[in-house]
């Protein structure tokens, strides 16, 4: 919990589960790696409380109870790693340096997918801040940046280990591989930063965006009276951020940043078309709907305004009971159930998921939009760059956390995005933190919380292909094949042990 934002104390990250390691070594509890897990998990993610009880209009207590369950599918995985890398420890001898950052990417990966998915504060993002050691992101993804730190945390297990049993040997073996994953990550990280900075220099056309953060209140920006005033807010902001003349601006409104129907209300719409035919591409959410059989579909949408079109593209990886309602068929059947689910719609919506991802824009400017959510999700990002996207535009409204942790912890994803990727990344959020990233994960613009402002930063379009882009999650996906095979090997191992001495 401390190494992630805000706090940021990234030098704890290697020793996060040391306490439970040590506890575990002398009581043979592994069920203490499932309550600190879900005891960290419960201080790290408790922004969820203020969106239930603020905006959902719940008790606080009441909020606690969604709070300890997320939590405590969380630290499950805390126990999952436990109990694969004791099971494989217990036949195979291999130094907790090498066996536990395999182990652990594995479960940070599974996470990402299972049950939808939820990678939040994976540990690779605890040093967002540190340029260097994340540059190996355009290698593995986050997980990578994982990998390195927990291979570091397998050191110290290794150390408490070995010299509590006096191996002077192994110790310094496991102290080999754990330097040799940390010297390559530093080497790589001054390399590869200096190289892609000379590209910055030499390669891609230049482009100013403008960034806005209109700080509408939650309670109001979707009542009638507020539509044009908000509007007339998002514009004013624009063009109090630039100096003319610019031959074409890319500007960025937040998600939700159109707080009516584009393609329903005209009078509304013209005024944003007429932004667009003064040479600016504009980037915004709103709410996309379509009508079939008599019956309406919602979707969350990000457009991409020009003078001559409106691309979209409509977000497709959902929030779990805060834009849909999963098993909602059979939910409704159950009275009380059926109430809180309406109570949820009046203030989250429920939306239909898009398609498929691919990035908005023409051949001047295509942008990846990520909405929301889909901005903590590295292959989301990936296939908005492989399939020809210059720049990610996140946006997003963070108006959900108040000001807790949960802006920070957001924001941080979009350093390590912009390295997996070697993008651009600029960032529009409704409250904040709205910012900007190079290429390299370096900051290069930040907002501060609830404060309306917007700000002008020139990028580069580029078009590097990075060894993730190209090739996915195959550094994690090795991970846990490797996890599998140990598991399957010591296991079958173990038995035929057992068998013998029968």
């Amino acid at each position: 919990m401390l190494s992630q934002p805000r706090f940021n104390l990234y030098f704890l990250s290697p020793f996060f589960y040391i306490p439970l390691h040590i506890y575990y070594r002398e009581t043979r509890n592994p069920f203490i790696f499932l309550i600190g897990g879900t005891a960290s998990f419960f201080f790290t993610i408790h922004w969820i409380t203020h969106a239930i009880t603020y905006y959902g209009g719940f008790p606080y207590i009441f909020s606690l109870l969604p709070l300890l369950l997320l939590s405590f599918v969380l630290g499950s995985f805390f126990l999952l790693f436990a109990y694969l890398r004791e099971s494989i420890r217990r036949i195979l001898t291999i130094p907790y340096s090498v066996l536990d950052p395999i182990v652990w990417v594995s479960t940070e990966y599974v996470k990402t997918f299972l049950f939808t998915g939820f990678p939040w504060a994976l540990v690779g993002y605890s040093v967002w801040q540190k340029e260097t050691l994340i540059q190996i992101a355009d290698i593995g993804g986050v997980y990578m940046i994982s990998f390195v730190i927990i291979s570091i945390s397998g050191f110290i297990c290794d150390l408490y280990e070995y010299i509590k049993s006096k191996l002077w040997f192994q110790t310094i073996f496991s102290f080999f591989f754990c330097m040799l994953f940390l010297s390559f990550t530093v080497l790589y990280g001054v390399y590869r930063k200096e190289q892609i900075n000379s590209i910055i220099q030499s390669q891609g056309s230049e482009i100013p965006v403008v960034v806005v953060q209109p700080s509408i209140p939650q309670d109001e920006k979707w009542t009638w009276e507020f539509k044009e005033k908000y509007l007339q807010v998002n514009i004013d902001l624009t063009f109090s951020a630039i100096d003319f003349p610019y031959q074409t601006v890319l500007a960025v409104w937040p998600e939700t940043g159109l707080t009516f129907y584009l393609e329903r209300e005209p009078d509304l719409a013209n005024k944003v078309l007429e932004l667009a035919r003064k040479n600016f591409y504009i980037v915004a959410g709103g709410l996309g709907v379509s009508e079939k059989k008599g019956k309406q579909k919602f979707y969350n949408r990000a457009f991409l305004i020009t003078q001559n079109r409106i691309y979209k593209y409509d977000k497709t990886h959902l929030v779990m009971f805060g834009e849909y309602i999963p098993l909602r068929n059979f939910l409704e059947k159950i009275p009380f159930i059926k109430s809180i689910i309406e109570d949820v719609e009046k203030v989250a919506g429920d939306f239909t998921p898009g398609e498929e991802v691919f990035p908005i824009g023409d051949d001047k400017i295509k942008v990846g939009v990520p909405i929301c959510f889909e901005s903590i999700f590295p292959e989301i990002n990936r296939k908005f760059v492989r399939d020809g996207a210059k720049l990610i535009a996140v946006i997003t409204n963070d108006a959900w956390f108040g000001y807790s942790s949960g802006p920070f912890q957001h924001f941080s994803v979009s350093a390590v995005r912009a390295v997996e990727t070697r993008r651009f990344v600029v960032r529009s959020a409704n409250t904040g933190i709205s910012g900007a990233f190079s290429p390299t994960g370096k900051i290069l613009k930040q907002t501060s919380l609830l404060q309306r402002t917007s700000f002008l930063v020139k990028v580069k379009l580029l078009d590097i292909k990075t060894f993730y882009v190209k090739y996915g999650d195959l550094f994690s996906g090795l991970c846990v094949a490797l996890s599998s095979a140990l598991y399957i090997f010591s296991y079958v191992l173990g038995i035929r042990n057992r068998n013998k001495l029968r």
